[in-house]
C-alpha cells in the first residue's frame, strides 16, 4: 500500500476532526434546543464544550501522526545508507571474488586466506541487510534479492573449491600414462571444464541481479 505523505494525513485528519465537531454541534444543538426559543448562553456554552473536544481530539492525534512521519523518515534515511553500503559492498568489496581461479587458491595458506575473506565479508554483508527496516514493499524486495545473491555467491564460492580439490587429485597423475590414470584424467578434467562453466553461469547471473539492485530513496 502506498505510503500517505504528511500534507496527506494531516487533511485527512482534519476532515475527520470537522466531521466530528460538526456532527457533535448539531447534536448538541438539537439537544438543548427548545421548540424555536434560541438560547444565547446554552448555545454558547455548547460551542466552547464543542471547540473544547475538538482540541483535546486533535491534540494527541496530531502528535501521534507527526511522530509515525518523523519514525517513518528516520526509518527511511537509515535504509537509504544501508542499501547504498550494501551495494557497495555488492560491487567494490567483493570484486575480487568475481573474478577468482583456482590457480589463485592453489595453496593451502591462499585457500584458508581467501576462505576467510569471504565468509567474513558475507557474514557482515548479511548483518548489514537484517539491519533493513522493512516497512513496505519495495524494502522487502531489496533485502530478498540481496540474500538471493548471497545465495549465488555461496554457490560461486563452493564451485571454487571443487575445483581446486578436483584439480588437486588430477595433478598427482597429470604425467601418467597408463590407462587407467588416462581415464581419471579425462573424468576430472570434464569435472574441472563443468564446474568453470557453472562459475560463469553464476558469475553473469550475480552480475544481472546486482545491476537490477538500486538502492533505496527517501
Amino acid at each position: 500500500m502506498e505510503k500517505k505523505t504528511l500534507e496527506e494525513k494531516i487533511k485527512y485528519v482534519c476532515w475527520w476532526a470537522f466531521g466530528l465537531t460538526l456532527l457533535y454541534f448539531l447534536v448538541g444543538a438539537w439537544l438543548i434546543s427548545d421548540g424555536t426559543k434560541f438560547d444565547p448562553a446554552k448555545t454558547y456554552n455548547l460551542l466552547k464544550d464543542t471547540l473544547t473536544l475538538t482540541a483535546a481530539f486533535l491534540a494527541p492525534v496530531a502528535a501521534f501522526v507527526l511522530f509515525s512521519d518523523w519514525r517513518y523518515q528516520h526509518n527511511a534515511v537509515k535504509n537509504e545508507r544501508i542499501s547504498e553500503e550494501i551495494l557497495k559492498i555488492f560491487k567494490e568489496d567483493l570484486d575480487y571474488f568475481y573474478t577468482l581461479t583456482k590457480e589463485d587458491l592453489n595453496t593451502s595458506q591462499k585457500y584458508n586466506e581467501y576462505r576467510v575473506k569471504f565468509y567474513s565479508q558475507i557474514n557482515n554483508l548479511v548483518n548489514t541487510i537484517n539491519n533493513i527496516r522493512e516497512f513496505n514493499d519495495e524494502c522487502r524486495e531489496f533485502s530478498k534479492n540481496s540474500k538471493l545473491i548471497i545465495i549465488d555467491l555461496h554457490d560461486l564460492w563452493d564451485n571454487l573449491a571443487q575445483q581446486v580439490f578436483t584439480s588437486s587429485q588430477f595433478e598427482p597423475i597429470a604425467l601418467n600414462e597408463d590407462p587407467l590414470s588416462k581415464n581419471k584424467q579425462k573424468i576430472l578434467i570434464k569435472m574441472l571444464s563443468d564446474k568453470m562453466l557453472d562459475n560463469q553461469k553464476i558469475y553473469e547471473q550475480i552480475k544481472q541481479k546486482i545491476k537490477k539492485l538500486k538502492p533505496l530513496k527517501v
